[in-house]
């Protein structure tokens, strides 16, 4: 009988430890449950803000893709726009760009060549005489190198559509100068204000600039009047007259830079109105 009383007496006991173990059965699984919810959150929560900056990333790369395109394509008008003001020096014959002096006076030694083809030879030059001043070839210098080439086949194929243009008088020449040198600044402020890269002659001028520590408007200075000097030597010794520097040389030496920054001023606030929009 003391036995049976001592079991009965452990019952409840039992009881007890059962409804606690229960209990931390319930509690742990509520645990556990929590837990996972709060690491699916969590990992939701992750998910979100990768899919979020990768959108802001691919946002970003279009924008800049958009830019860069945008960029290309104002430079390549521009590249077209002063291949006809270079055409258009050519028919007022009194002379072209400083810059373009040499490429004309080899264009007369040479007469089965055309003008197009003495361009790119002379600005292929002046890429060359770039890499010597910074000792080490670059990708831009590439680039230079296929704008030079597109700006030359720019200059023969407008040559064409030109031809009906003629200047008899030395009034309609200098009237003609005047057009051509307003043309040349219109394509030089589209490829000044794109940003996108600078022909050889600019990049010569800028590396040079920058190693000798002088102003890039002091170099070009001396750049472009050496290059003119040996224009009119050489037209003199083969052609025995210096044609190729003249009226239209000047015009284009005093008005293109002018002409070339009021262009800009507009160029600059029509950027500026557009990226605004775009914003």
């Amino acid at each position: 009988m003391h036995c049976i009383r001592s079991v009965q007496s452990l019952i409840p006991g039992r009881t007890v430890m059962r409804h606690d173990f229960v209990s931390r059965l319930i509690y742990s699984i509520q645990e556990y449950i929590a837990s996972e919810v709060e690491l699916t959150l969590h990992f939701s929560l992750t998910i979100m803000r990768i899919e979020s900056r990768r959108f802001f990333i691919m946002k970003t790369i279009t924008k800049l893709n958009k830019s860069f395109y945008e960029r290309m394509l104002c430079y390549i008008a521009g590249l077209l726009i002063m291949s006809v003001g270079s055409n258009l020096f050519l028919k007022a014959a009194l002379g072209v760009a400083p810059s373009c002096t040499i490429a004309l006076a080899l264009s007369e030694i040479f007469p089965s060549h055309s003008y197009a083809v003495f361009n790119f030879l002379v600005n292929s030059f002046l890429l060359l005489c770039e890499i010597a001043v910074v000792k080490k070839v670059e990708k831009k210098q590439a680039v230079q190198l296929a704008l030079t080439f597109l700006y030359s086949l720019f200059i023969q194929w407008t040559a064409s559509p030109l031809r009906f243009i003629t200047a008899d008088t030395m009034a309609a020449r200098i009237v003609l100068s005047f057009a051509a040198c307003a043309v040349l600044a219109t394509g030089i402020s589209f490829t000044v204000n794109s940003g996108f890269a600078v022909l050889p002659m600019e990049g010569f001028v800028s590396s040079v600039a920058e190693k000798t520590g002088k102003s890039f408007g002091t170099i070009r200075v001396y750049t472009e009047l050496s290059i003119t000097i040996l224009s009119a030597v050489v037209s003199i010794l083969f052609l025995g007259n210096f044609s190729v520097v003249g009226l239209g040389t000047v015009i284009a030496a005093v008005c293109t830079g002018t002409i070339t920054n009021l262009l800009s001023r507009f160029f600059t606030r029509g950027f500026h109105s557009a990226h605004a929009v775009a914003a």
